[in-house]
């Protein structure tokens, strides 16, 4: 009987723990590399450990691109309207905090920004232009890398779903 319970405790933690056979990497289905997103001002930090339990847009920005301050207010929009199940933040590549801070009282948007003062985050993610958008399930697990704007105006949380099962 003691065998039985002992195997029976054994699998019930096999059962509902994390898939051990995923990487870390940057294409679908890796596991999002960890990192530690930093404010401008540097008082205030988050890891993408801390944002996991929700599905996560990383949006690599830039201050001087046209295609991330029109892409912009339609990601805050789709943020204020799926921000129960969803986290979003702006990663700024390069620029000073000053120039950053500036932008953003200009194109305000509903979730946090932070910067990626020396861009080795940006190089982490190999970002080659921007926006460069990573979508990251529950569980930190890559859903999608999409290269470009996105029209997030025409996306619904349902579609954003369905990239887990594809």
């Amino acid at each position: 009987m003691k065998k039985v319970i002992i195997l029976l405790m054994m699998l019930s933690v096999v059962g509902f723990s994390k898939d051990t056979t995923k990487k870390y990497g940057l294409q679908k289905n890796n596991l999002f590399p960890e990192i530690t997103l930093i404010s401008t001002d540097g008082k205030d930090k988050i890891t993408s450990k801390e944002l996991e339990g929700k599905k996560t847009i990383y949006s690599f920005v830039t201050t001087w691109c046209t295609y991330c301050t029109e892409e912009r207010p339609l990601l805050s929009n789709f943020y204020k309207n799926n921000k129960k199940d969803l986290n979003v933040v702006s990663i700024f590549i390069g620029g000073s905090g000053k120039s950053i801070d500036e932008y953003v009282k200009k194109h305000p948007a509903a979730y946090k920004y932070y910067h990626d003062k020396d861009e080795k985050i940006a190089n982490k993610f190999i970002v080659r232009g921007t926006p460069t958008t990573y979508v990251v399930d529950e569980e930190g697990v890559i859903m999608a890398r999409i290269s470009g704007a996105v029209n997030w105006d025409q996306v619904t949380i349902e579609e954003l779903n369905k990239l887990q099962i594809q």
